[in-house]
């Protein structure tokens, strides 16, 4: 019972920080410079950890297990696609700059060597949790990952269509 009153008051704590974030200006830096970014990323990061203790219902050892294996591919997934964002802006700005063909392959190589080691990142990340969870938990998981972005997208559409409503 209480485990259920700490994750409500948690998920409301976190959804009342996107009211306050979803009230403030665009970020507006394509770069990702504007400091409300990182704060953001990190409630975003927060919820989906409060969401995933909901979904899975974790017992005693399973928490402390899940979230090593968890955090450690989740600071390399961050890192991986702040990298990515970076590559992918030097690209396009190295195709409106009508940059050298040997520019253009090599910036473009890079992008897709950044992409696949991000995936190959979230393939160990799912091989590592598997053995921590039960059957029926690890097809949550996987059911969570594949969904989670479309679940927050329509959490902050809804709450954009509340906030226009008023």
């Amino acid at each position: 019972m209480n485990n259920i009153i700490i994750k409500t008051i948690a998920v409301l704590a976190i959804l009342s920080s996107f009211q306050v974030a979803m009230a403030q200006p665009p970020f507006g830096s394509r770069r990702g410079d504007h400091p409300q970014k990182a704060e953001m990323q990190k409630k975003i990061e927060d919820l989906r950890k409060v969401k995933l203790l909901d979904v899975l219902d974790l017992q005693n050892q399973q928490v402390e297990k899940f979230f090593v294996v968890y955090n450690k591919y989740q600071k390399q997934l961050s890192d991986l696609r702040s990298q990515i964002e970076q590559q992918s802006i030097a690209l396009q700005g190295a195709i409106g700059n009508d940059a050298s063909e040997k520019d253009l392959s090599e910036k473009t190589a890079s992008l897709r060597a950044s992409i696949k080691e991000a995936e190959e990142a979230i393939e160990n990340r799912f091989n590592e949790v598997q053995p921590i969870l039960s059957t029926r938990q690890y097809a949550q998981y996987v059911v969570f990952e594949a969904r989670f972005r479309d679940e927050l997208q329509r959490m902050i559409l809804d709450r954009m269509r509340r906030m226009r409503d008023r």
